[in-house]
């Protein structure tokens, strides 16, 4: 292709960002518009209206929607005015469009690395790509790994090809690629080629082992033993090969293993926040890692970034670092993303949960969980919403102080109600759960506020699993406290409840509630109470609940 005209559009995925909505977009459409560190949120969105204007003649009509999607204020455009899901599925439409827009002027090559590690927003994009692209002149390659299950390989157009290990004959081209133009000698070719067994990343990083390890000698057009070839001189897996190259750079070991504990890929400026060294001793660190190839480097500047070659490599780094070390930098780590990194912060706040997370630091961990559930959720990520506040309430679980984690945990399950209903349907058995254990820990927290959107979450899961005579139990045990507390939006709540369970029992084949064995005449009973004490309470929220027998279901109640 590099003779022909095309637009490139290259997009990673990272096991860091699974969670987090549209990474890769946002990541590419970052890169593609050029921001810098310091850009103004005026000039960032000068710079994404120029890019959004190469794919389409009117750029200002989807500007709104990239400009939410980056975080980016949108003061210069109407509001949205739509809902979390409409938003997200005309975000998803709009990047389907640019593609689109731009096959129609040259052909477009997109390649989608590591899917097995795309967020679930991700892959509803690239599944409504899929689905327009059969007839555009689009190339899409998207690679990943034997456990991951595409959904798109139905499709027509959808090829898939499993990549096989190198035979014997291409290993040794790799090897020569490697060494340049001087063999080896033929018993350390042979080992390599052998112990490799044909993966190209194994052949890579063992053959620059044995040039790094100074069993070779060069000897002008070739490489010869200096000696005997030691006994396993040459490590027989991927990891102590890795393992073994990393020890050899032990002077820069600190800082690789710095750059795995931030990700994947790492900027230069977070790096020299956390990293002891100064300047000079830091940037002759990362030139020994770029020339050792484990790293690669990108832009130039303050807005330079190091990649690792592979995510094994960063694996290794990471691995081979001391727990209490990891918790150290990781604690590092999140300070300065929080100090300095605000931006960042925002448009990703799970990054800095992970953080905290791995530092050991659960109350800060459980705040960013939830800050993160929270953003996903307003997005229209539900799925990725319902991943982060599961997160934070694992590490709830450890708080020390009771009433701390107790509290902590009400927050979680109060934000994850929405999006669990939207992921799993109000009649799952783990909305029922999280109501209920939301209902235990409103009474223990005596929290009032909070126990009316519980009660009504956990009175309609229990309606829809037909459990009527428990939810009228649950209204009555409700109701009597909202008397007691004189809580008038409580007592709008349970008696609505009670109304809507009374009527539904009298519809319903023949049961008889223990307390009151209600019929059809007692129905409006619950409703004109819930009137009543909806008119003692100016700016209550207006209940669209009416007797269905009048005919006219839906209508409002208004005081």
């Amino acid at each position: 292709l590099k003779s022909e005209p095309h637009t490139r559009l290259g997009y990673q995925c990272s096991a860091y960002y699974s969670n987090s909505a549209f990474y890769p977009t946002i990541a590419q459409l970052e890169r593609a518009a050029g921001f810098a560190r310091d850009d103004t949120a005026e000039a960032k969105l000068d710079k994404l209206e120029a890019t959004l204007a190469l794919a389409c003649d009117d750029p200002m009509a989807v500007a709104p929607l990239f400009a939410a999607l980056l975080s980016l204020p949108a003061d210069r455009y109407p509001p949205l005015d739509l809902s979390p899901q409409q938003q997200k599925q005309q975000t998803v439409e709009a990047q389907s469009d640019q593609v689109l827009n731009m096959a129609a002027k040259d052909p477009v090559l997109m390649i989608f690395e590591d899917a097995h590690w795309m967020d679930p927003t991700t892959l509803d994009t690239l599944n409504t790509l899929i689905e327009r692209i059969e007839s555009a002149r689009v190339l899409l390659l998207i690679t990943y790994r034997p456990e991951f299950e595409p959904p798109w390989t139905n499709y027509s157009h959808v090829e898939v090809l499993s990549l096989s290990r190198l035979s014997r004959r291409r290993g040794a081209d790799l090897v020569a690629k490697v060494v340049g133009d001087k063999a080896l000698p033929d018993e350390v070719l042979d080992q390599i080629v052998a112990k490799t067994d044909g993966v190209p990343l194994f052949v890579e990083e063992l053959t620059k082992m044995v040039l790094e390890s100074g069993i070779l000698r060069d000897a002008g057009d070739h490489y010869e033993l200096d000696g005997p070839l030691p006994p396993l001189a040459i490590p027989a897996t991927l990891q102590d090969s890795l393992m073994a190259r990393l020890d050899r750079l032990s002077s820069v070991k600190d800082v690789i293993q710095i750059g795995a504990a931030i990700g994947r890929e790492f900027s230069h400026e977070l790096l020299s926040l956390v990293s002891p060294l100064g300047d000079n001793d830091l940037q002759d660190a990362l030139s020994q890692l770029v020339n050792s190839e484990l790293v690669h480097r990108r832009g130039q500047g303050a807005d330079t970034k190091y990649v690792f070659k592979n995510a094994l490599v960063q694996d290794v780094a990471y691995d081979s670092t001391l727990k209490s070390k990891r918790q150290q930098l990781h604690t590092r780590i999140a300070r300065a993303l929080e100090e300095r990194f605000q931006n960042d912060v925002e448009i990703a706040p799970e990054l800095l949960a992970r953080h905290y997370s791995e530092a050991g630091l659960a109350e800060q961990a459980v705040e960013s969980w939830l800050a993160a559930g929270r953003r996903a959720t307003g997005r229209g990520a539900l799925k990725e919403a319902v991943a982060h506040l599961n997160a934070g309430l694992e590490h709830a679980k450890v708080l020390a102080d009771p009433s701390l984690r107790d509290r902590r945990e009400l927050d979680l399950l109060l934000a994850l109600g929405t999006p669990l209903i939207a992921v799993n349907g109000i009649s799952s058995k783990t909305v029922g759960e999280l109501y209920d254990r939301a209902r235990v820990l409103c009474y223990a927290l005596d929290d009032h506020v909070h126990l009316s959107p519980v009660m009504w979450g956990l009175a309609s899961h229990n309606a829809f699993t037909g459990k009527l005579q428990q939810t009228f139990e649950l209204a009555e045990q409700f109701n009597a406290r909202a008397e007691q507390s004189k809580d008038d939006t409580g007592l709008i709540i349970s008696n609505r409840v009670i109304g809507f369970t009374i009527w539904e029992w009298a519809i319903s084949p023949p049961h008889a509630l223990t307390s009151k064995n209600p019929c059809r005449s007692t129905t409006p009973i619950g409703i004109a109470r819930s009137r009543h004490f909806m008119a003692k309470t100016p700016g209550s929220p207006v209940l669209p609940y009416c007797h269905r027998s009048c005919g006219s279901w839906g209508i409002p109640i208004k005081p």
